[in-house]
């Protein structure tokens, strides 16, 4: 009885909730988004890489009504985090890896007019940045793999810190000028207590990939990455605490509103919150395939970002989730894909009973079916040509696909 009615639920959450709670926002593109900040209710940024290789942004001045893509120049690679010290001022950072000169660059920008103009720093940086945070109007820090970046002067000039080369640092934060936090692969999480000087490795109890960390005071931050994998210290830092995410995707974003609430989210298109202070997190609906950072400009409006050009925004703080620890999500397989007129459905052995949905590009149900077998096959005749999600769901897991129907 308890699986039914959670199947319920689930099913109606997936089915329609994405109506109610987490809304599409027209992006105007199907590139790949990586990073959000807002600067208040109405005025937000996005950044990620185009289709051609370069990086993109894109802004909104009406609380994601319409977004608009801002003149960057040609900067190869993509943009993997942005942050706002006022409505001005912003900066934002990335690079990218290639297989022609200059195989790897990396890219520091920074804008005093609200995003009209963005001025390199330097364009000769040698490794990707991956993530940027000012905890005052004049201290920065930005972090890549191998590279760490101060700046004291507002992004004026930047100084490389000494940092461990085989480190690929993923994110990091600071509670003031100079305590921070850093995470990186294999499980790593640095301190310093003196500006960069000098980190410290902690005991985090994982070799997961870690890639987001937040603080919400000097004590009280979280860590999110791979298998699932969600890290709490109440003490700076001194422990970190495993916390049951319920899942093993791997999470790309976390961030928090208050010391009881809190989202992550990442491959899968998951959104978990949390209104226990991480003591229990729950699965909320999303159309996305794949979602990179999500943020909070106020405790009820959210966005984040992803795959396909994807930016979900709730007003209501994601609306109600999916309290079952048990539910996981994967990749359904598909073939032929491109498609013209069936495609055949190859579902896990855990999800041969369950409810199979196409959804549009603006998370409508166009068609539904009831999949009882690990092997489907689904006439697609009627649908237009264009690009379609799957989601595929029952009381265990929650499946999503794409297909391109020619």
């Amino acid at each position: 009885m308890k699986r039914s009615f959670i199947l319920i639920i689930v099913l109606f959450a997936l089915t329609y909730g994405h109506s109610q709670n987490w809304i599409i926002q027209n992006s105007g593109t199907l590139s790949h988004l990586s990073t959000v900040c807002f600067t208040n209710s109405d005025t937000g940024y996005v950044g990620g890489v185009s289709d051609s290789g370069t990086a993109l942004m894109l802004k909104t001045a009406n609380g994601g009504t319409t977004w608009d893509s801002l003149s960057l120049g040609i900067i190869m690679g993509y943009l993997s985090s942005i942050v706002f010290t006022d409505v001005e001022t912003g900066y934002a950072v990335g690079g990218g890896q290639f297989f022609y000169p200059p195989y790897s660059v990396g890219t520091i920008l920074k804008t005093t007019d609200g995003g009209t103009t963005w001025n390199n720093w330097n364009p000769g940086l040698t490794h990707p940045l991956w993530s940027v945070q000012f905890p005052d109007k004049n201290t920065g820090y930005a972090v890549g793999f191998s590279s760490i970046y101060k700046t004291t002067n507002a992004g004026v000039s930047w100084d490389s810190l000494p940092v461990m080369s085989q480190y690929g640092l993923t994110s990091v934060f600071f509670t003031d000028s100079i305590n921070g936090f850093m995470v990186a692969d294999h499980g790593y999480i640095f301190k310093t207590t003196n500006g960069g000087v000098n980190w410290n490795i902690q005991n985090s109890g994982t070799t997961n990939y870690l890639n987001s960390v937040y603080f919400l005071n000097a004590l009280t931050g979280y860590v999110v990455g791979g298998n699932g994998t969600i890290l709490k210290t109440t003490n700076g830092g001194t422990d970190w605490v495993t916390q049951n995410s319920g899942i093993s995707n791997f999470l790309s974003s976390v961030y928090f509103i208050d010391t009881a609430t809190g989202y992550a989210v990442g491959d899968g298109g998951i959104i978990l919150q949390t209104a226990d202070g991480g003591a229990n997190w729950i699965i909320q609906n999303s159309p996305a395939l794949a979602l990179c950072s999500i943020c909070f400009p106020s405790s009820d409006t959210g966005y984040t970002v992803g795959a396909k050009g994807i930016i979900l925004k709730t007003t209501n703080g994601g609306g109600v989730g999916v309290n079952e620890n048990h539910i996981s999500s994967q990749f359904i397989k598909t073939y032929p894909n491109p498609a013209i007129d069936k495609i055949t459905i190859e579902a896990s052995e855990q999800s041969t009973k369950g409810n199979l949905s196409i959804l549009n590009l603006n998370g409508q149900e166009l068609l539904q079916q009831t999949i009882t077998k690990p092997l489907t096959m689904l006439d697609i005749t009627t649908l237009p040509t264009g690009v379609y999600f799957l989601r595929l769901i029952n009381n265990k897991q929650v499946q999503v696909g794409k297909i391109n129907k020619e």
